[in-house]
């Protein structure tokens, strides 16, 4: 037979901190202090690490730091809707204030999905976060539960629960749907309908508005649930499909 086939060369393993260390004569946590706390490193051994690091390609991995010292510098942000421009704007907020302070904002998409919300949480375990933001409240114990356990600051937004899982930062979206009806009214409209996602913050919504309503002299001639509408056309499908329904109204609040 001919000359064996040439076999691909194996991808070089990416150095650790270990060989960056010893190639600029110090000690690993050397090597990580004059990486996130630069100011704390005299100056001679910091230009010398920097070099190492520059010739070696050597990347500091923070979910293995975390393994290692049960420590992490991510914090990870669950959107209810990646598209939706206030979540975004709240997100962009908290890496304004985190990134500073050394932190990194991983953001996920729950799409107000209980199944996604339950598999992102379980995750958790592994990514070990300093962190966790959710544009939402969590509503299954069994994934309230699992946060709790993970020992770590937990942020809640966007709603206004009795018994939040730790920190809170919302508002009350009954008083919100309530709030619409009270401007529809005192515009002078009589005949209003309803568009929201059905169930969570959407359901608390209508309940508010269609209190108010009756209270106001407002009648609600038309609901509609969509669960799936992201953009802009799909809010103009749903009109369309409000006003297909036959009813004639004066103003539509649209929940989301």
């Amino acid at each position: 037979g001919g000359p064996a086939p040439a076999r691909a060369a194996a991808p070089a393993k990416p150095p650790r901190i270990e060989e960056v260390a010893r190639l600029a004569g110090v000690s690993p946590i050397t090597v990580s202090r004059a990486l996130r706390q630069p100011e704390k490193v005299a100056a001679e051994k910091r230009d010398r690490i920097l070099q190492v690091v520059a010739q070696t390609g050597y990347a500091s991995n923070p979910h293995a730091r975390a393994l290692r010292s049960g420590q992490s510098s991510v914090v990870a942000a669950f959107v209810s809707n990646i598209l939706s421009q206030q979540f975004a704007l709240a997100v962009q907020g908290c890496a304004e204030v985190l990134e500073p302070q050394g932190y990194q904002l991983m953001v996920g998409q729950t799409s107000y999905s209980y199944a996604k919300e339950t598999s992102m949480i379980a995750s958790l375990r592994a990514l070990r976060p300093a962190a966790v933001l959710f544009t939402g409240v969590i509503e299954l114990e069994e994934n309230r539960q699992s946060l709790r356990d993970l020992g770590i600051p937990i942020m809640e937004t966007w709603a206004y629960p009795r018994d939040p899982i730790d920190m809170l930062v919302g508002f009350s979206n009954y008083d919100g749907g309530a709030m619409a009806a009270r401007h529809l009214a005192e515009r002078g409209y009589r005949r209003v309908a309803f568009v929201a996602r059905q169930g969570g913050r959407g359901e608390l919504r209508r309940q508010g508005f269609n209190a108010a309503a009756a209270e106001l002299g407002l009648q609600v001639v038309a609901e509609l649930a969509v669960d799936n509408a992201q953009t802009i056309a799909d809010g103009r499908a749903a009109l369309s499909r409000l006003l297909a329904m036959g009813q004639a109204f004066d103003a539509v609040f649209c929940a989301n």
